[in-house]
């Protein structure tokens, strides 16, 4: 398992090679003397970066080799910090700000040489790369697969590869961890996605004693004590915080800073200034006045603030992290984004979610609509019982959405739900659907999840013989007065489970028709109060069953 980290220095190398390549390429603004050693630097790094490619023949590798590919990711690091911030504070003109960076360079050109004659001597040696796995979470942790790919994205570890964006190969290596038991899943969407996943406690000893080793990860609370390191390059803290932090850490080199758990108030934030990935799910001693701080990390890409409860506005200043990519706001007391936000969003995000601000609302349909030819996934919530917002399009609807959660008070489905070829997952709360709504749903060819909460206005629910091809999931909550469903030979084939929920004290389910005709049904589960009426239909429903070839379980609870 020590080869997990190993690839780490393969993708430090790779982002060096292309901002030397950026730096390069602005030829009238590097003096001849800087130009040289920039190109030397880049040359020599393709040699590195070709040698590393090599090593992931064997698997097994000695203790020189081990020390280089460390010295290799370390210089990698500094280079890039370097490179960082000089285009930070000198936008890469030249000027008083070239003398130190000439220095800095210099000095990197020796190093390198350094390095070249230990690559020469292990020429024959070869290594098993792997891609890093995070080793950063705790024992047990629950950890969201979303958060791990944004986070891979956000350190580098991933880019572009054969047609693929960075998030799909992110993604593939994912369910590679998943298929050879290095991680386990936890949760499962509705598709058969893993959703969360937990590392086993053993692997996860051995991921982490090899980190450490490495120092890919610095850890510290719970059982760990700080391991010494010249640089901490990545810290996670674990814990409640009520422990203390060394008085000789230092975060200037530290790319990603984790907190599980509250974390200690001595750590000052402006010190890691290139912090890559700040994860602070769950402090509560973060408050509004800390996001100054953050908000000048101009390397940030990564920002959680999930279940930080004690945030209840977002500073002006956040508009300086022009690198940032990933904002979680889940669970925080923030209730209205700035208008400037929406007008700054220049590429699609995976997921665009809007919670209820009604302020917000021709913002948001506007970036909607920007990003409609690559957004994948949308989320809108809104409080439906004081309003009621229109989800009309003037130009440019999102029809590629592959995932869609609506919980809105329309009183009719939107016109361009019905053109969404590719979605997967669909979820409706609060609408007033009437039996032509219905018609366009169960005509979505891709649908696989559909999930229907307090959405009727009809007291049928009928799909013809060959609706819903692909449905595996109906869930259908909360209705007033009777409901009576009606499934026709030949539709939704492919359904495995029927979920129905009596919630309403004034419904009730009248009947349910045409389960027999449902092959791949594994499960039927009702919810509702025992009652005569709802005793036979379950008996009913079991005696359909019986024939099915799966021979589906039928399960009620009462609520």
């Amino acid at each position: 398992m020590e080869a997990i980290v190993v690839t780490a220095a393969e993708g430090a190398v790779k982002t060096l090679l292309g901002k030397l390549g950026s730096v390069l390429a602005r030829q009238n603004q590097l003096l001849g003397g800087i130009r040289g050693e920039l190109q030397y630097i880049k040359d020599e790094l393709e040699s590195m970066n070709a040698f590393l490619q090599s090593l992931a023949t064997t698997s097994s590798h000695g203790v020189q080799v081990k020390i280089w590919m460390k010295q290799v990711r370390e210089m990698a690091y500094d280079a890039e910090d370097f490179i960082d911030e000089f285009q930070h504070h000198f936008g890469g003109s030249c000027g008083d700000g070239m003398k130190g960076f000439s220095h800095r360079m210099k000095h990197l050109v020796s190093a390198l040489k350094a390095r070249h004659r230990i690559v020469m001597q292990v020429q024959e040696l070869k290594i098993r790369a792997q891609d890093v796995s995070d080793s950063i979470f705790p024992e047990d942790y629950k950890i969201r697969r979303k958060n791990v790919v944004q986070r891979w994205m956000a350190e580098g570890f991933i880019s572009e590869k054969r047609g693929l964006s960075a998030e799909q190969v992110a993604e593939s290596y994912f369910t590679e961890f998943v298929n050879r038991s290095i991680i386990q899943p936890v949760d499962i969407s509705d598709s058969g996605k893993v959703k969360t996943c937990r590392i086993h406690d053993v692997m996860l000893e051995v991921i982490v004693g090899v980190s450490v080793e490495q120092n890919f990860v610095s850890l510290q609370g719970d059982q760990y004590i700080m391991t010494s390191h010249d640089k901490v390059r990545r810290l996670s803290l674990h814990g409640n915080g009520a422990y203390t932090l060394s008085t000789s850490l230092e975060l200037s080199h530290v790319r990603s800073l984790s907190s599980f758990g509250d974390m200690p108030e001595v750590v000052s934030f402006s010190e890691a200034r290139f912090l890559r990935v700040l994860d602070l799910e769950s402090c509560e001693f973060l408050r509004n006045r800390h996001l100054k701080q953050i908000c000048a990390l101009f390397k940030l890409k990564f920002l959680s603030l999930r279940s930080a409860h004690n945030i209840n506005r977002l500073t002006g200043n956040i508009r300086n992290l022009k690198s940032l990519e990933t904002l979680d706001l889940t669970g925080t007391r923030v209730d209205k984004l700035p208008d400037w936000m929406f007008d700054t969003i220049e590429e699609a995000p995976d997921t665009v979610t809007q919670w209820s601000e009604q302020e917000n609302w021709e913002a948001l349909l506007a970036v909607i609509e920007k990003l409609s030819r690559c957004l994948r996934s949308l989320s809108i919530e809104t409080d439906g019982r004081t309003f009621s917002l229109p989800l009309d399009f003037s130009s440019s609807p999102p029809l590629l959405l592959q995932s869609l959660l609506l919980y809105e008070r329309l009183e009719v489905l939107p016109s361009w739900v019905a053109s969404l070829d590719s979605l997967v997952k669909l979820t409706l709360g609060g609408t007033k659907m009437k039996d032509g709504d219905i018609q366009v749903l169960q005509k979505l060819p891709r649908l696989f999840s559909l999930r229907l909460w307090f959405a009727f206005g009809t007291e049928h629910f009928v799909v013809g013989c060959s609706g819903s091809p692909n449905l595996q999931l109906l869930a259908v909550q909360g209705w007033d007065g009777p409901l009576e469903i009606t499934l026709e030979e030949g539709a939704m084939q492919r359904l495995h489970r029927l979920v129905l929920v009596v919630s309403y004290r004034s419904g009730t389910l009248k009947s349910v028709k045409g389960t027999k005709y449902l092959q791949s049904l594994r499960t039927v589960e009702i919810r509702g109060k025992s009652t005569e009426p709802m005793e036979a239909l379950l008996q009913e429903l079991r005696d359909e069953a019986s024939h099915l070839p799966n021979h589906p379980t039928v399960i009620f609870k009462k609520v």
